[in-house]
């Protein structure tokens, strides 16, 4: 079985587990929720589980993760849905990661770009996912020699966020640099620095 598929399988254990557990359970009996699965895979799944603290069963299993994020930082974005994969977050991505043929470079005109936004319906499709899930997660590396870059786009995400309730995280500190700089940190995302083991609920 791939490993990717694995730790979800596993995250789906543990919210047997967290179903049980609060309802006063003293002894955790998620593993009879398996016992059709094949008994090698049952044993990995109690070793795995077994690895984790508290901390992790109680805060950071069964949240849904959507990532925004400029296109330029598509690889990266790829790379934290992985780790957050691993870990047993639900994640969604930008169309645009997902979707190579709705990527833009620095140079393509202003008026494909928005052309591409509005044809595809974008920005509303994003925000209906948003309001879908738990917390968005801001991937914003350098761009341009300007550190923690926030686009445009992704500032309305971000905002999306905040009038939605949403938990709002930034994977690096964002630029104090931007011309809305002070917009983004009205929005007050919780910083990361980069260790995607501080999210929290």
């Amino acid at each position: 079985m791939p490993r990717r598929k694995t730790m979800i399988f596993i995250g789906k254990g543990f919210l047997c587990f967290h179903e049980v557990f609060i309802k006063g359970v003293k002894k955790p009996r998620f593993v009879h929720s398996f016992s059709s699965c094949h008994g090698a895979i049952v044993q990995q799944l109690k070793k795995s589980i077994s690895q984790y603290k508290p901390t992790a069963l109680r805060y950071n299993i069964f949240m849904k993760i959507i990532i925004c994020g400029s296109i330029s930082a598509a690889k990266e974005i790829l790379n934290v849905k992985e780790r957050l994969l691993e870990i047993g977050y639900e994640v969604e991505i930008p169309e645009g990661v997902k979707r190579p043929k709705l990527q833009s470079t620095d140079a393509t005109p202003v008026s494909e770009k928005a052309e591409t936004k509005i044809k595809y319906d974008l920005i509303r499709g994003y925000y209906k996912k948003i309001k879908d899930h738990d917390a968005v997660l801001i991937v914003n590396p350098e761009k341009k020699g300007i550190k923690g870059y926030v686009g445009g786009n992704t500032l309305i995400e971000m905002a999306f966020a905040h009038v939605l309730n949403k938990k709002l995280f930034c994977l690096y500190p964002p630029s104090a640099n931007l011309s809305y700089s002070s917009e983004i940190f009205a929005l007050q995302p919780i910083i990361l620095n980069g260790n995607l083991d501080k999210i929290r609920l």
